[in-house]
């Protein structure tokens, strides 16, 4: 495992030392400004606005926050997909991870929505995980909670939470983290965990969960403009110490945070509307679809509709949510049926895809038939996570290879930081690894205006690594 670790600094050291000084220079050429700067500007701005021009400030950083959240929303969940390919190929290599390996393989489960896996693979970990540190196996117990409580079995749950040690329990930790993530024993979490004591370094987490799930938005931006979180993985020592970037969970919470922050910016301005949207987003994503049906319902704005059908659908009313999701499709323009179609597919929709090419209308011979047709960017983005949701991932790669600017490869103008994250996500799920150098490079990009892409950075270069090591002496896939 060591000899393992130390090729992977090699690796890294030199993707770092290659790429460092162009791309500076590629980002003050473009004039790139990440969403988390602008936030910073308008929020001095905030400071000192007012009347109309304190309503277009506040407009404009609930945007801002949505459109962070978006690209967490996007990183968490291709980070936790890549996690799953990097297991898949340790196993079929028989090289051991260690035993944390499977509880991190059972939170990516849960992150992603697949319990079952989750399940086992927690239980799997806490049978073996008596020589662990004490950390390690709290955390595995509140996983595992969660996990029997998503699944409506609370009495196990609370078994497995009341196993932890009390002091740990008791206190804005990992516990009262995942609680807070599941929805459980919230008004207790607000008296173990009040708002006005803002936890330290390694608390930060919980305590940013504690204070969305809680409905405590005002010091959230104290704790996302901490820097002390940039890149928090959990902190490990010795030979499990690299399966800390395939922990998706506080990439989670930043996305939430972000939605919370779109919704809170916008309750003071005067569009009813958006603070409609804002509410039903950040809802919707932290999977309170009881609520975000209730602040929804009655709209007549068809992107508010998506997201009432969304939670619909998620809170198991499948028929009216089909019969929503019909209307939008008949009414909507051909932006409103691109990001129906995005949505079909993030919620795992079967048989609503048919007409998946006629909604986009995009050639992918070349990147002059893109340019010809002046078809946006972001159009290509929708149709690659169509693609990238349903598991296509070569389809994904073919549509984002045919708008991807090689020319301007630096220039997260051009290329957007999520477009990036796609792309070079749907590389190495589509395990195409003569490529995944270029994955690495996308990545690297990314994270330096994103600190947290370090773990799609990371994840990929072991995988480059495993996949080298295994053509030195057999084929481990054949394509």
């Amino acid at each position: 495992m060591n000899n393992f670790r130390i090729h992977i600094v090699i690796v890294l050291l030199f993707i770092i030392v290659e790429t460092g000084f162009s791309l500076q220079r590629a980002d003050r050429r473009t004039g790139y400004v990440p969403h988390s700067d602008r936030i910073g500007q308008l929020e001095d701005k905030l400071k000192t606005a007012r009347g109309a021009n304190r309503n277009d400030v506040l407009l404009a950083l609930a945007g801002e926050h949505y459109k962070q959240a978006q690209l967490y929303t996007l990183l968490w969940l291709t980070t936790a997909s890549i996690g799953e390919l990097y297991y898949a190929i340790m196993d079929e290599n028989d090289v051991d991870a260690g035993i944390a390996s499977d509880l991190y393989r059972g939170i990516g489960y849960f992150e992603l929505g697949k319990y079952a896996e989750a399940e086992k693979m927690l239980n799997s970990f806490l049978l073996l995980a008596d020589n662990l540190p004490q950390q390690l196996r709290n955390e595995g117990k509140a996983w595992l909670g969660a996990v029997h409580y998503v699944r409506g079995n609370e009495q196990n749950a609370i078994e497995n939470w009341n196993s932890i040690p009390a002091s740990v329990r008791n206190a804005c930790s990992t516990v009262a983290y995942v609680q807070a993530r599941v929805g459980y024993n919230l008004d207790g979490l607000r008296d173990n965990c009040p708002a006005d004591q803002i936890a330290g370094e390694k608390q930060t987490i919980p305590q940013m969960e504690m204070l969305v799930s809680t409905g405590q938005f005002e010091l959230l931006p104290e704790l996302i403009n901490k820097k002390t979180f940039d890149a928090a993985y959990v902190e490990q020592k010795g030979s499990e110490g690299e399966l800390r970037y395939f922990n998706p969970s506080e990439i989670v919470t930043l996305s939430h945070a972000h939605y919370a922050l779109a919704a809170y910016y916008a309750r003071d301005a005067s569009s009813a509307q958006k603070k409609r949207f804002y509410d039903g987003a950040f809802y919707f994503y932290t999977g309170r679809y009881d609520k975000a049906i209730d602040v929804l319902e009655g709209s007549d704005d068809l992107t508010n509709a998506l997201y009432l059908a969304a939670a619909y659908y998620n809170s198991g009313r499948q028929t009216i949510a089909q019969e929503v999701f019909d209307y939008i499709e008949a009414a909507g323009d051909n932006e409103t049926v691109r990001r129906l179609h995005v949505m079909y597919a993030l919620l795992d929709i079967k048989g609503r895809n048919k007409n998946v090419m006629e909604a986009f209308d995009i050639e992918i011979n070349s990147q002059q038939s893109r340019q010809r047709r002046n078809v946006p960017h972001d159009t290509y983005k929708k149709l690659g996570l169509v693609y990238f949701y349903n598991e296509e991932y070569d389809k994904a790669l073919d549509v984002l290879g045919a708008a991807f600017r090689t020319e301007r490869r630096d220039d997260l103008r051009v290329n957007s930081p999520e477009f990036m994250i796609l792309y070079g996500s749907s590389i190495v799920m589509a395990k195409n690894f003569i490529s995944l150098s270029d994955a690495i490079d996308m990545f690297s990009t990314v994270m330096r205006a994103y600190p947290h892409a370090e773990a799609l950075v990371e994840v990929t270069s072991l995988i480059d690594v495993v996949t080298n090591i295994g053509r030195e002496g057999r084929i481990i896939y054949r394509r």
